[in-house]
């Protein structure tokens, strides 16, 4: 995917604004993977993790950006 050119990720991290690109998806919801009470901590509620996919941890490129 990737090699050595990086062009691509970078441009994808400068255009969705976020400055963020994640690239291992985990399969699953957020809910699957949260302990029901940890909604008592976390900004977001049980509906909400279900919607939302979960990314893994072990690949992320990161550009510099006010957001970032």
């Amino acid at each position: 995917m990737l090699k050595s050119d990086l062009s691509q990720v970078y441009e994808q991290a400068s255009t969705t604004g976020r400055g963020i690109v994640m690239f291992d998806v985990t399969g699953h919801n957020i809910f699957m993977a949260t302990h029901p009470d940890m909604y008592r901590y976390l900004p977001i509620t049980e509906e909400s993790a279900i919607s939302v996919n979960m990314h893994g941890a072990n690949a992320i490129f990161i550009r510099r950006s006010k957001q970032v």
